[in-house]
């Protein structure tokens, strides 16, 4: 694994953070950025997020949060819930190979917990949504 330092003015803690490259479908580690504050700084750094982990059945997620996935590739075909709460949840089932031109379905959630269910040659794309589960 790489380490890259970074000195920024604004980061009061040294934190370490995995990055993760996402290619095929699976997201694998490909290095740890170590942030390092500057002197006399006093702002704390922001707590560090983990990716979902890939699914042990051929890499697929079964878990995810905000991005665009392939189903089949990336995700899982099936029918999925978010963990929580959403109060302006945007989501898009795509046709797979039309750069989100062909939206098949899509809506924006003010409230509540949305379900989806997605299927292979879609993308779903999600934002300001959390976790995404299957069910």
């Amino acid at each position: 694994m790489t380490t890259y330092k970074f000195a920024l003015a604004a980061v009061g803690a040294i934190t370490s953070v995995p990055l993760l490259v996402a290619c095929s479908g699976s997201a694998q580690p490909a290095a740890t950025v170590t942030v390092t504050a500057a002197p006399g700084s006093t702002a704390t750094a922001p707590a560090a997020t983990t990716a979902p982990e890939p699914a042990a059945d051929g890499g697929q997620m079964t878990t995810f949060g905000e991005g665009i996935y392939t189903v089949g590739l990336d995700i899982k075909p099936g029918t999925y819930r978010v963990t929580a709460a959403v109060s302006d949840c945007y989501w898009a089932i795509l046709k797979t190979g039309t750069n989100g031109d062909d939206i098949i379905q899509s809506d924006v959630a003010k409230g509540g917990y949305p379900t989806v269910t997605v299927k292979a040659g879609q993308d779903f794309k999600s934002s300001r949504c959390g976790t995404w589960t299957i069910r």
